[in-house]
């Protein structure tokens, strides 16, 4: 149960669709309740003798986290629980933006200013509240443009585009060839080396030395390609 209270929490920041966050609420709170209404009968009845009378709190408290699940189901918003698409392209290229029109063209222009001039996504710990900050809106309206037009569905899921994006061409670039994989990764924003590894696997759909192997090798074969990569 601590478990699945920590998963709640921890994503709920991070979670860019928004009926997914608003149906975090009521399922913490009900997992919560059912917790403390069960830690409360173990603790009675070590103490003093069976609590029946506490029991039925319990049971009150799985009926919502059941009702709530059912309802989530009844639904059948696609958005709670499709697992994104995950694309395999030999390198990993930046976000486009979906033609946004009015204020969200705005908003996207200075995101994309930003993330590719000024690589804010290199910020440690950057959370979507601090980016938002930056770009002078509303969380809520950044969450919406990063959701809908870009298609993420997690916040760091966005940064580690970016990231990977910047990884690649680094790795691919002949004139980096002895710089550390570890350095590049760090330089580019990732926080640790397993994270870093793990969505570099997920998206090329190989390790960074085997992706910097074949790239400095086609490159040695196209030089083209290696003074693109350098760009």
């Amino acid at each position: 149960m601590a478990h699945v209270l920590f998963v709640i929490v921890a994503g709920w920041r991070n979670d860019l669709v928004e009926t997914r966050r608003r149906l975090r609420g009521p399922v913490l709170a009900a997992a919560a309740l059912y917790a403390v209404a069960v830690i409360a009968v173990q603790i009675s009845e070590l103490l003093w003798r069976p609590a029946g009378a506490l029991s039925p709190l319990a049971a009150a408290a799985l009926l919502m986290l059941s009702l709530a699940a059912i309802g989530a189901l009844l639904q059948a918003n696609p958005d709670l629980f499709a697992r994104p698409v995950r694309p395999q392209p030999a390198e990993v290229s930046l976000p486009d933006m979906q033609a946004p029109s009015g204020d969200d063209a705005k908003i996207a222009a200075k995101l994309d200013r930003l993330m590719r001039g000024e690589r804010a996504y290199r910020a440690e710990d950057l959370s979507i509240a601090a980016l938002a900050l930056r770009v002078g809106v509303p969380e809520y309206k950044l969450r919406r443009l990063i959701n809908r037009q870009l298609g993420h569905r997690n916040f760091n899921a966005y940064l580690n585009q970016w990231r990977l994006a910047e990884v690649t061409q680094a790795l691919a670039d002949p004139d980096q060839r002895d710089v550390p994989i570890s350095t590049i990764a760090l330089d580019a924003g990732f926080q640790s080396l397993g994270p870093f590894n793990r969505a570099f696997k997920a998206e090329t759909g190989l390790t960074p030395t085997a992706f910097r192997a074949q790239a400095l090798s086609d490159a040695k074969r196209d030089p083209s390609a290696a003074a693109k990569a350098a760009t």
